[in-house]
């Protein structure tokens, strides 16, 4: 996984997906304040336009779209009016990248279409028909006997995917921010199919939760968080009865534990064996045994 301190700072783009999936995470970056490291996040035009292509409407999806824009509007404005260690950035008309001939010559490979989550596998329809009065195991024969006659690739699961036009909006700047300027800056998103186009291009991309890790590395810190919830350190005694532990002996617990250091005393008991002998029977109807 590459790395993203330059010096004492740390080069985030943020996909869309990273922030209508991980916008607790991102609110907690920008919360933290450390005057050692700073942290730059920078939001493509390719971003915003999905943001308000996704706002409308009452799914949960759209709440966390109306959510980022929300988020992105204030960080802004507080950036301008002050400084602070976590800023987040726009792209700008300059920033809109090299012409795409230009940046096709940071392609590095032609993803396959059996690459992607959503491609449509068996898509010959002699392998996919089946007779609707078939039985399930009579289907999975014929269907099995179908992908052995047909040779690899003709379900066009192997062939070369197109690239959709639209991330051509996004790729652009993204090539600019990674291959010409002189930081080092990192995609972070959370669709596998927005990754694989990018990584084709050579642009280093990551999750939310290896951006938080590695960003809590960079403060110095972890970011699990201590649970520090005293849940009232019992023990049980031979009687079977739960008895508060004394003040004394909770302060010389070790900290961080949430149950008591101290073993639990097991009532000892013998093995019980039972005599099948001695078990009586419902009393069954006379007659012979049905055998089907």
């Amino acid at each position: 996984m590459p790395h993203s301190d330059t010096g004492s700072t740390a080069y985030f783009v943020l996909d869309v997906s990273a922030l209508s999936k991980g916008l607790g995470n991102i609110r907690k970056w920008l919360e933290t304040e450390n005057s050692d490291t700073n942290l730059v996040l920078w939001i493509p035009s390719y971003t915003i336009h999905e943001l308000d292509y996704q706002k409308k409407g009452l799914s949960i999806a759209a709440s966390n779209a109306r959510e980022s824009i929300r988020l992105i509007e204030k960080v802004v404005t507080r950036d301008n009016r002050n400084k602070s260690s976590c800023k987040m950035l726009i792209e700008t008309p300059d920033e809109a990248g090299p012409k795409w001939k230009d940046c096709m010559r940071y392609k590095v490979r032609a993803p396959r279409i059996h690459e992607f989550p959503k491609s449509k596998r068996g898509s010959n329809p002699q392998s996919t028909m089946v007779p609707v009065t078939m039985s399930e195991t009579e289907a999975f024969k014929l269907a099995e006997s179908h992908s052995d006659t047909l040779p690899t690739g003709d379900d066009g699961s192997d062939e070369r995917a197109q690239l959709p036009a639209r991330y051509r909006f996004l790729l652009r700047p993204l090539i600019k921010k990674v291959h010409l300027d002189p930081q080092n800056w990192i995609f972070v998103t959370e669709d596998q199919t927005t990754r694989i186009w990018c990584e084709s291009f050579r642009i280093p991309c990551i999750n939310v939760s290896e951006a938080d890790a590695i960003l809590f590395h960079a403060h110095g810190t972890s970011s699990a968080e201590t649970i520090t919830t005293d849940f009232g350190k019992i023990s049980i005694n031979e009687a079977g009865k739960k008895s508060r532990r004394s003040k004394k002996n909770k302060k010389s617990s070790q900290p961080g534990i949430g149950l008591s250091a101290k073993p639990v005393n097991h009532v000892p008991q013998e093995v019980k064996l039972e005599s099948f002998d001695t078990m009586e029977y419902a009393p069954r109807g006379k007659g012979d045994l049905w055998v089907p």
